[in-house]
């Protein structure tokens, strides 16, 4: 089952639903999921596209795993802020490969292949400038969200 993890946004015509919720027994072919307990489950997924994440569960109900869901995302978004900062750093998907990495209101730090290369360059950039800002990428969809480098 779609849902949204913020009920706000039910009524956008134009958001979509951003979570799915589903039981054990519905996956019951895939070999992946045979190690899960039984039960229901969540995790990010946009329709028509694969799951953004790992399964978060098993809850007792199909409602308590949306629910879960929801607060999940509440505490998210109140980690996330109100998005990147001035002196945050993006890194943006190129259409035709690759990755752009810039400062929000700042400079072009540099245009790479592979996102390892990217962080390579993120990281040295920190180092030289002796300030750790934020990095956000920007999905296939258009979201910001926070990034996590190793």
């Amino acid at each position: 089952m779609q849902a949204y993890s913020d009920k706000t946004r039910q009524s956008d015509p134009y958001a979509l639903p951003d979570v799915e919720v589903w039981h054990t027994d519905d996956y019951d072919d895939y070999d992946e999921y045979d190690a899960l307990e039984e039960g229901w489950y969540y995790w990010p997924c946009f329709p028509g596209c694969l799951p953004d994440g790992d399964p978060v569960g098993p809850f007792a109900s199909e409602t308590e795993a949306k629910a879960m869901a929801e607060s999940d995302a509440l505490d998210y978004c109140e980690d996330e802020a109100d998005g990147p900062a001035p002196e945050d750093i993006v890194i943006s998907d190129i259409p035709r490969g690759g990755w752009s990495v810039d400062e929000v209101e700042g400079k072009h730090v540099g245009t790479y292949i592979e996102l390892a290369d990217v962080e390579v360059a993120i990281k040295a950039k920190m180092e030289a400038d002796r300030f750790w800002p934020n990095v956000w990428i920007v999905s296939d969809h258009g979201n910001v969200s926070l990034y996590h480098m190793d």
